[in-house]
């Protein structure tokens, strides 16, 4: 049940589409999994002070946008009520199961994921080669998580935390961040950066380091030549479409605030006040900042609420010990500084791992 859970999660393709909401294989599942793991689920004191807080919010503010009959404000309430029920799903299937064994189905979970993402993008090479010819944005391929081939290369860049402990690490970092240069994916690049600077500063000896390093510069100036384009991206910030949607959003997000009510506008809602503040139109969902996002969602109480749960993961990541939980929810974190719309179940799904296994202890393999 734990590897067909986390599985699910990443099969993000919609098969139907109702008032809005988008149903995905995974939440039929979940629903079943819920009711069979609700008898393992206990949550400590201190966890729950650290959590309860942005649940209840949340409601709260979806309450209060009823009230003040803002229902069209209210795109992501659906998503935020299915989040917190893999959060406290994950709860219960993570003290129904061993720790080494939550972390072995993750790393059968990730290969099979990353052997799907290759094989796609084999199968789409006619279209990946257009692309490359004439490189724009990302290519226009088929994909297995909302948002496309973009937040497609984070997440599987994501997935490489399962394996810090591992000899596979520096494989499994090798693909994803290929497929993340192939897609252009800057996200997916910095996490990929980031994470091999994590491992390298975690090393316990010369002879990994040094062959950690000579990879990563080798693998850097291999993906460089083979597609270029994927790192002047980043030379572009401020003078392409992408980024300069980003701006006005942020500058329209500023004049919002300046009228938030105390529980924000609602959950989702942060584009719509933007728009209608700012009297643009865009081609987005979010205002691609999350902390920007939840403080215009919840308003101030919102935010720190989140900040809290911010706050507990960094105190339990283990980034240089090599946690897999605590890397995969901070990865999170860096990425939702420029992208994610919020209520993310596969972020949800890790992070009740991380709180039942904050206090594990696994020797590097």
């Amino acid at each position: 049940m734990f590897l067909i859970s986390f599985l699910s999660l990443n099969a993000q393709i919609p098969l139907v589409n109702v008032l809005g909401f988008e149903i995905k294989p995974f939440h039929f599942l979940f629903v079943l999994a819920f009711f069979l793991a609700i008898f393992y689920i206990r949550l400590k004191w201190g966890s729950f002070f650290c959590f309860a807080p942005f649940l209840i919010i949340v409601l709260l503010s979806s309450a209060s946008s009823l009230l003040a009959e803002n229902i069209e404000y209210m795109r992501l309430l659906p998503n935020y009520v299915f989040a917190f029920l893999v959060f406290f799903t994950s709860l219960g299937l993570a003290r129904a199961l061993p720790m080494d064994e939550q972390i072995k189905s993750l790393q059968v979970a990730g290969w099979l994921i990353l052997f799907a993402i290759v094989a796609k993008t084999f199968l789409s090479w006619p279209q990946i080669r257009e692309y490359l010819a004439d490189p724009y944005a990302h290519p226009d391929l088929f994909w297995f998580y909302g948002g496309g081939v973009n937040l497609e290369a984070t997440f599987l860049t994501m997935n490489t935390a399962f394996y810090r402990r591992t000899k596979s690490f520096w494989f499994y970092w090798t693909l994803s961040f290929i497929l993340s240069v192939v897609y252009a994916s800057r996200v997916g690049i910095l996490l990929g950066a980031f994470l091999a600077f994590l491992q390298l500063a975690s090393q316990r000896s010369w002879r990994a380091l040094f062959l950690g390093i000579t990879l990563a510069i080798a693998v850097g100036i291999v993906t460089y030549f083979s597609n270029p384009y994927s790192f002047t991206r980043f030379a572009q910030v401020g003078g392409e479409t992408g980024s300069i949607a980003r701006l006005e959003m942020w500058s329209g997000a500023r004049q919002a605030l300046k009228n938030l009510p105390l529980l924000g506008y609602g959950p989702g809602s942060a584009i719509r006040a933007v728009e209608d503040i700012s009297g643009q139109d865009f081609a987005e969902d979010n205002v691609h900042n999350y902390l920007l996002q939840v403080l215009l969602d919840f308003g101030l109480p919102g935010l720190l609420a989140w900040l809290l749960i911010c706050a507990y993961i960094l105190k339990n990541a283990g980034l240089l010990k090599g946690n897999e939980y605590g890397t995969y929810t901070f990865l999170y974190l860096i990425a939702s500084m420029v992208q994610f719309r919020g209520a993310e179940p596969l972020f949800w799904f890790i992070l009740g791992l991380l709180v039942v296994n904050r206090d594990h202890r696994r020797p590097h393999v």
